[in-house]
Formats: C-alpha cells, sequence, structure tokens
C-alpha cells in the first residue's frame, strides 16, 4: 500500500516529466524531423502511461472528427486498385498524436505560452545559424 509520501513522489515525478517532455517536443519543432520524432513518441509513450494510470482520457474536440476522417481514409483504402500500397500510407498517421499530446498534457494557457516561446526562441537560433552558414559557410556538423 502507498503511504502519503508516495503518492506525493509520483505526482512531483509525473510533473517533472510532463514538463520535460513538453519542452523537449517544442523545442524539437526547430530541429530535424528525426529529433522531433523521437520527442513525439516519448510525449506519447507518457501520454499511454498517463492514460493507463487514470483508466482512459477524456474525448477531444478532434476525436470524432479524426475518426470520421480515418473512416474514410479506410473506406477509399477498400476499393483502391492497389490496397497495400495504399495501406502503407497510414504509416505517417501516428503524427495526428502530437494534437493529443498538445492537447492532453499542456494543462494552462501560461504553460501554452512558455512553450511556444521556447520554440520561437530555438527556431530564431536555428534561422540565425542557417544565414550565417549560408553567407560565412561555417557548418558545425562537418567540423
Amino acid at each position: 500500500m502507498k503511504g502519503i509520501a508516495d503518492c506525493g513522489l509520483e505526482e512531483m515525478w509525473k510533473e517533472r516529466l510532463r514538463r520535460a517532455l513538453l519542452s523537449l517536443f517544442f523545442i524539437s519543432l526547430g530541429l530535424p524531423v528525426a529529433i522531433q520524432q523521437t520527442a513525439l513518441g516519448l510525449s506519447l509513450a507518457f501520454l499511454a502511461y498517463v492514460g493507463w494510470r487514470n483508466q482512459g482520457l477524456p474525448t477531444t474536440p478532434l476525436a470524432r472528427p479524426l475518426l470520421l476522417c480515418l473512416a474514410a481514409l479506410l473506406l477509399s483504402t477498400l476499393f483502391s486498385p492497389d490496397v497495400l500500397n495504399s495501406l502503407l500510407g497510414y504509416r505517417k498517421l501516428w503524427l495526428v498524436g502530437a494534437f493529443f499530446v498538445t492537447y492532453h498534457l499542456v494543462q494552462k494557457p501560461p504553460e501554452a505560452w512558455r512553450l511556444v516561446s521556447l520554440m520561437v526562441m530555438v527556431a530564431t537560433g536555428v534561422a540565425a545559424y542557417g544565414i550565417v552558414q549560408h553567407f560565412i559557410g561555417i557548418d558545425l556538423a562537418k567540423q
């Protein structure tokens, strides 16, 4: 049986992990795709853990439209001349999980502003590096 201190420690751990994963995800949006996908995968795994611990997640405003879209895609696939190739296109649908991660894990508007500000700062740094790399020729990847 868990004591009160154990519950508080677990909540503190979950909160820190939630904030770290959200920060990593929003920072990664200005970085290469492999980093973005890794951050999204970790965030989705954490969201699945949260859903498992809470025995489900509340519905989202886009849940039904996305389900309808998926149904239309499946119907389209069934009538496709090349069903296997059509099914291969579904590989990228896990990227829709970015909506669910953001919807369920961002808790308050000030946190959303902080995350967007973080994303803009990283994007500004990446853009500045791109400009410097283009005009001066410095490439940190080849150093």
